[in-house]
């Protein structure tokens, strides 16, 4: 949302309807305006027809929000348009399903999958955002530095049986000639993790960052303990972080799964907090 689509409008079919959801605009379902009935009702009237946002690269928090007013939740299938990019972002038209939640949605994950973000039409829906500044194409490439906290966020399918912890295990690459040595902290939920690791592979660039956190602390955070934000967090006190400037990490994979050993097993070091501490 927020760029100009008319470009697109001609190649849709004359069956289709356009409602702009504007983040900048009082479009949330609770605003009751004309626009937001009119879009209310034409959800009513879908039927079997096909709903899709066209969102700047990728969805932001923004779009997320005023989509989920309206029931709609992202399944995940999105599709490039071809044609167009704006300042470095690709515009995507993602798939929404209609759900009974009136809220902010997140795609549910299962645990033990991969997610892959390396093909650019999957998988894009959970990246998480206030805005798309810290998110770059193609990658997907998250840009780390000060104010700047891209991450994701994801539904849980659930929660495993006598789990005293959640571990999250996300795998990147150094992109753009970034620096090695700079700190990158994983926040989950808003919390420092309670163990943290930064493994680096043997090429140099690969990194594979494996975090855990206590049930109990995300049973009392903001989102709740089905709704999972991983944050990846530029550490402001660095010295010199303004002078090197930000870190920017190409995602590729990410997979969560229950922990009953508070993730003690000794794969999971000290919360170290440094993107090239550890090595193989």
């Amino acid at each position: 949302m927020g760029e100009p689509v008319s470009y697109l409008l001609p190649a849709l079919s004359p069956e289709a309807r356009f409602f702009g959801v504007w983040e900048y605009e009082e479009t949330l379902a609770s605003s009751n305006t004309l626009t937001t009935r009119r879009l209310q009702q034409a959800l009513t009237e879908a039927g079997a027809r096909k709903i899709f946002v066209i969102s700047r690269y990728p969805m932001s928090m923004g779009t997320r929000y005023r989509v989920g007013s309206f029931g709609l939740q992202p399944t995940g299938r999105c599709t490039v348009i071809p044609g167009f990019a704006y300042d470095s972002r690709t515009n995507l038209a993602c798939e929404l399903v209609q759900v009974t939640d009136t809220r902010p949605t997140a795609t549910e994950l299962a645990p033990d999958r991969d997610v892959d973000f390396r093909a650019i039409a999957d998988n894009f829906t959970i990246l998480a955002s206030a805005t798309n500044a810290d998110w770059r194409s193609p990658g997907p490439i998250a840009v780390v530095q000060q104010g700047n906290e891209p991450g994701c966020r994801f539904r849980r399918t659930s929660r495993g049986k006598g789990s005293k912890a959640l571990r999250l295990e996300l795998t990147c690459r150094l992109a753009d000639g970034s620096a090695a040595d700079r700190d990158v902290i994983p926040l989950i939920n808003g919390f420092p993790p309670t163990d943290s690791r930064a493994v680096v592979g043997s090429d140099g660039q690969t990194r594979t960052l494996t975090a855990c956190i206590a049930e109990e602390r995300l049973d009392g955070s903001n989102e709740g303990a089905d709704i999972i934000h991983l944050g990846l967090h530029g550490t402001d006190a660095l010295p010199g972080w303004a002078d090197i400037g930000p870190v920017r990490l190409r995602i590729e994979t990410l997979r969560w799964n229950s922990d009953d050993k508070l993730c003690d097993g000794g794969a999971v070091g000290p919360a170290e907090g440094a993107m090239g501490e550890a090595v193989d």
